[in-house]
């Protein structure tokens, strides 16, 4: 009998762990249109043009501005994100020709947070940047 309750208590504690860990990869919570609010603990203007992130099932995001939109890819592994756009066309745009360019941009974040229609990001890189997102 002891045993049984032991190996009960076991499976338990098993797989309250897998829930709670498989909720950090969750990329359903990811979908949607979510706005930055804050940069820096410093709250976005509304003078300021705003940008939005748009993630869509299919692993493409929308980042958009009032004045152009990029599509992207974004891929989400445990609490790393990464996020690709293709800048090409933004250098066509502004009429920069220059081969030795980068044509493809990658930003990594970490995911603090995704609580309810808040999500923290912190840009990882050389400029550690942390963004308060809300969903739209």
């Amino acid at each position: 009998m002891k045993r049984i309750l032991n190996y009960t208590a076991s499976t338990l504690v098993i797989a309250i762990l897998l829930v709670a860990c498989s909720r950090g990869s969750d990329s359903t919570n990811l979908y949607g249109t979510w706005i930055l609010q804050e940069l820096n603990g410093l709250a976005i203007p509304s003078s300021m043009e705003e940008t939005s992130m748009d993630f869509k099932s299919d692993g493409t995001v929308i980042l958009g501005t009032l004045q152009e939109q990029m599509v992207g890819t974004w891929l989400l592994s445990d609490s790393m994100l990464s996020v690709t756009f293709n800048v090409a066309e933004l250098y066509d745009n502004l009429g920069i020709n220059d081969p030795s360019l980068q044509t493809t941009v990658t930003h990594d974040y970490i995911i603090d947070s995704i609580a309810g229609d808040r999500m923290v990001l912190e840009l990882q890189g050389p400029m550690s940047l942390k963004q308060v997102f809300v969903r739209l």
